[in-house]
């Protein structure tokens, strides 16, 4: 989604997620401003995190400072969405662990796959009309009306997915370590 909405919507400039609300709060707001100076004004701007949904303070970190913002969650099956993020985190040398140890030692594994219980507090602080959750599945079966449900909620004008040239793209489909850790950290 965030390479197909790039140019449609504002998005931070030089990094897909500024981790601001979660790690990088005490920065200060002009810190996280300096990422959308480039952003048209006639385009709705935000960011994709996997930090913030299952982050203690992330929720009212934004309610407190974007009261009126709104929210997409997108959720898939939690085992299949572990995997991935252990995946990404084996690719981007996060880690090293297999599977099964990583899930031992970093709870942001297991702890994002409680959807129930954060969305609860997600939807408390901005409200349900402010908070968009959407199915991976649903992606997957229905990609144009995927994209059409997140631009609407987020006031972006509809487009054909055949007009982004990553509208076929599959991201993070690295399966194996990289090559060299010390490069990739």
């Amino acid at each position: 989604m965030h390479r197909v909405l790039t140019g449609r919507v504002g998005f931070p400039s030089g990094r897909k997620e500024t981790d601001f609300f979660s790690r990088n709060f005490e920065r200060g707001l002009d810190w996280y401003l300096g990422y959308f100076r480039d952003c048209p004004a006639d385009q709705p701007m935000g960011e994709f995190s996997l930090m913030y949904f299952a982050d203690a303070y992330a929720a009212g970190r934004i309610a407190q400072t974007i009261p009126h913002c709104r929210i997409i969650a997108s959720f898939r099956d939690p085992v299949d969405r572990a995997w991935s993020q252990w995946r990404l985190m084996v690719r981007q040398a996060w880690t090293r662990l297999d599977f099964v140890a990583a899930l031992q030692r970093h709870h942001e594994l297991r702890e994002s796959g409680r959807y129930g219980h954060f969305l609860e507090d997600w939807i408390a602080k901005f409200g349900r009309e402010r908070v968009l959750v959407l199915i991976y599945e649903d992606l997957e079966a229905d990609p144009q009306g995927f994209l059409d449900q997140v631009c609407d909620f987020i006031g972006a004008r509809r487009f054909p997915l055949s007009d982004s040239p990553f509208g076929n793209q599959r991201v993070h489909t690295v399966p194996v370590a990289p090559r060299s850790y010390r490069l990739a950290r």
